[in-house]
C-alpha cells in the first residue's frame, strides 16, 4: 500500500524472482520491487512506457516482461550508474533496494506499435512465457507471440539526410543556403 512505500493501493498482481524479491504490478503506480525489507518503485520517470502495468512474467533469461497499456516493456537489466562499478545486473539479484537505487539504473526496452509490434491495451494477466522462451501476450483484439531473441537491435545510429528545408512554411532552396557576404548558413 501507499503507507508501505508503493505509489498505488490498486495492485493487479505480483511475481517472485529467483532471488526471492517480489515484483508487484499496479494500476497507475508502475512496478514495485519488495526485497524483504522495503519497496522500490519504477515508473515512467525511470523508463516505463506507462504506469499502469497489467501483468508481469519472467522469461527464461531472467528478464522481467511487463504488459502495459502501451505494449510490452522488458526490464532487461540494471546498469551501473557510476560510483566505480561497471557492468550490469539481472532484474533478479541479491542487492537490496537501497543498493540498487544508489548505484544502478534500470534498463527498460519498449515494444509496441511504434516499433513494429501491434500490441497495446494489454489485458490483465494475459502474458505467458512458454518452455521455448516465447512470450505470449493478449490484448482486447489479438494474441501476439514475442520472440526476444529475434529482435534486431541496431548498434549504429542511422544516417540522417535532409531532402528539403522549410522555414515558416516556406521552401528554402539549397542553392540559396550560402551567402557570400556571411558565409554558409
Amino acid at each position: 500500500s501507499k503507507a508501505q512505500g508503493m505509489l498505488s493501493n490498486c495492485v493487479f498482481g505480483g511475481t517472485e524472482d529467483t532471488c526471492g524479491n517480489i515484483w508487484f504490478y499496479t494500476n497507475g503506480g508502475g512496478i514495485c520491487r519488495y526485497d524483504g525489507k522495503s519497496f522500490s518503485t519504477y515508473t515512467m520517470q525511470q523508463g516505463l512506457p506507462d504506469c499502469t502495468v497489467l501483468d508481469a512474467v519472467f522469461d527464461k533469461n531472467g528478464r522481467l516482461c511487463l504488459g502495459t497499456n502501451k505494449g510490452i516493456c522488458v526490464l532487461s537489466c540494471f546498469m551501473s550508474a557510476g560510483s566505480g562499478r561497471s557492468g550490469s545486473l539481472k532484474p533478479a539479484n541479491t542487492f537490496s533496494n537501497k543498493q540498487l537505487m544508489n548505484a544502478y539504473k534500470p534498463v527498460f526496452e519498449q515494444y509496441n506499435e511504434k516499433n513494429g509490434y501491434p500490441l497495446k491495451d494489454m489485458n490483465n494477466n494475459a502474458m505467458l512465457c512458454d518452455r521455448n522462451n516465447q512470450l505470449w501476450a493478449g490484448s482486447g483484439n489479438r494474441l501476439i507471440r514475442f520472440d526476444y531473441k529475434s529482435v534486431i537491435k541496431n548498434k549504429v545510429s542511422p544516417e540522417v539526410r535532409m531532402q528539403s528545408l522549410k522555414i515558416q512554411n516556406e521552401n528554402i532552396s539549397w542553392h540559396d543556403m550560402e551567402n557570400k557576404d556571411r558565409g554558409a548558413i
